[in-house]
């Protein structure tokens, strides 16, 4: 044969398969770009409990207006941050809003970490956040309204620094990029119990496999995007519909000794730069209350209840009546809906928890003296 009808041959075929791999790529960038859509429609489709259901504990909403809260709340990726691992993800919407700083907006305007009012942080899990509640309605907006009940309007600013997963060690780590920045409360306050007993912050194995992969074998980098990507997550879901969920909870004496060592480090940041801090135990489903298996909650959480009945038995005996308290028989009278979900709780329930501890918190010297002029570094007389 003729050498440059091999090369002919050759060009062709190389023209055939670039071809080929060309249409391939667009192919999988177009199904992964329509997975995303599919993905919220499967979830919509699927969903153990329909917008008309959920209309119980979301009085006053239309299913539109549930429907586009529940998808701000829960379709949007993490982002990346250093020191505490990721964080929410800084977006605009009408419900659910989370500023470049790190912090949930609540319905006040313009509220900035610059801003001169009295500063109060809050710091939690995502039933801190607010997960299916809007800006107006989490623990710490409000508290916000409490506030200005009790010490005066706008004399006091509340930042909710909840976020998912995040549990005493993360928030701990938080507190101290806030402080390392020059961010120093008048008062930081922590909303624990449920995300109690992870050995590590969430995604630390999926974070450490990209370190490794990006160190040690590049190759892998193209296996993890294409694990991450839409189209892959949406077949996942779709064979693999009953995936248990990460369990968080150790050996309950460990939990309780874990938990105190970080409240003790907060206690000594706060003494040593004038600031008050305040623990409190959360209220959750099944633990001294009815809701052990209430209507919005899966069967996979059912089968983990007694081993969170047996953390938060544990954490109880670790509050001192204080400073740090517990907060978990606020349910026990309640027949009403609870909770939105699996463990998020109700506007009601939301703003129940906010009144009783701004009402504790209000009474705090560091906070009163504030109100009436004092720096934010000089403490009250009395404070120790």
């Amino acid at each position: 044969m003729d050498a440059s009808v091999r090369l002919q041959k050759l060009r062709r075929f190389y023209t055939m398969t670039a071809v080929l791999l060309l249409n391939l790529v667009v192919l999988a960038l177009v199904l992964n770009a329509m997975a995303g859509p599919a993905r919220r429609a499967y979830q919509h489709l699927t969903a153990r409990h329909s917008v008309k259901e959920l209309q119980e504990v979301y009085p006053g909403k239309s299913a539109a207006e549930i429907s586009l809260l529940l998808t701000e709340t829960w379709d949007r990726p993490w982002q990346y941050e250093p020191w505490v691992g990721f964080r929410e993800r800084p977006r605009r919407g009408r419900y659910v809003n989370v500023s470049e700083a790190g912090f949930r907006l609540t319905d006040r305007t313009g509220l900035s970490l610059d801003a001169a009012r009295v500063q109060v942080y809050v710091f939690g899990g995502s039933t801190t956040f607010g997960y299916g509640l809007d800006d107006a309605s989490t623990i710490p907006a409000r508290m916000q309204a409490h506030f200005d009940h009790l010490l005066g309007k706008d004399s006091v600013a509340v930042f909710n620094f909840g976020r998912a997963y995040y549990y005493s060690a993360q928030e701990l780590a938080l507190l101290l990029q806030l402080l390392r920045s020059g961010r120093v409360p008048r008062v930081a306050i922590f909303i624990d119990g449920v995300n109690e007993g992870q050995s590590a912050p969430n995604y630390s194995a999926e974070m450490a496999g990209m370190f490794d992969a990006y160190n040690y074998a590049p190759a892998r980098l193209l296996k993890l995007t294409l694990e991450s990507s839409a189209l892959v997550r949406l077949v996942g879901e779709v064979t693999r519909p009953e995936r248990r969920r990460r369990n968080f909870d150790g050996d309950p004496a460990d939990v309780r000794a874990d938990w105190l060592r970080n409240r003790r480090t907060i206690q000594s940041l706060a003494q040593q730069l004038g600031f008050s801090t305040y623990f409190f135990l959360q209220p959750v489903p099944g633990h001294r209350n009815k809701f052990a298996r209430h209507r919005f909650m899966s069967a996979d959480r059912v089968r983990m209840q007694p081993a969170l009945v047996a953390k938060m038995d544990a954490l109880e005996t670790a509050m001192d009546g204080r400073t740090s308290l517990s907060l978990t028989d606020m349910l026990r009278d309640v027949r009403s809906p609870a909770f939105v979900d699996d463990v998020h709780y109700t506007a009601a329930v939301s703003d129940s928890i906010a009144a009783r501890i701004a009402g504790i918190v209000a009474r705090d010297r560091r906070l009163r003296a504030a109100r009436h002029g004092r720096s934010s570094g000089e403490a009250a007389p009395g404070d120790s």
